[in-house]
């Protein structure tokens, strides 16, 4: 098996990340967020994983940077702690590495919120 999926087969990965962005795409085009512990249950039939499980958190990674490089932005923004109501800190990282300014938080959560909203609005 290979490190980067932590285990879990190549094949069953690459459909729990198809599945995370089919139901993050109807997030956004419902303009909704969704708790980390309401999206890892609906992979239930693809794989078994925890809200806080790191291959989840470099699933929701891979999506959101392909995403960002189709020009629709961050779409793991959706995807928020329930304590906080904001996304994890490997999303603030990874924002960072795709060049936002991450000076403030809420700000950037927020912006990127509507940059995903906006990329899907009537479609």
């Amino acid at each position: 098996m290979d490190d980067k999926y932590f285990g879990i087969a190549p094949d069953v990965w690459k459909k729990a990340v198809e599945r995370i962005r089919e139901i993050l795409v109807q997030k956004a085009k419902d303009k909704q967020l969704i708790y980390y512990s309401e999206l890892s249950p609906m992979l239930s039939n693809i794989l078994t994983i925890g809200a806080h499980d790191p291959p989840l958190h470099h699933m929701l990674g891979e999506v959101s940077s392909s995403e960002d490089t189709a020009g629709r932005g961050l779409l793991s923004v959706l995807v928020i702690d329930k304590e906080n109501h904001q996304p994890g800190h490997g999303f603030f990282d990874l924002a960072r590495e795709r060049g936002r300014d991450i000076a403030d938080d809420d700000k950037l959560f927020a912006k990127e919120v509507q940059n995903v909203f906006d990329a899907w609005m009537g479609k």
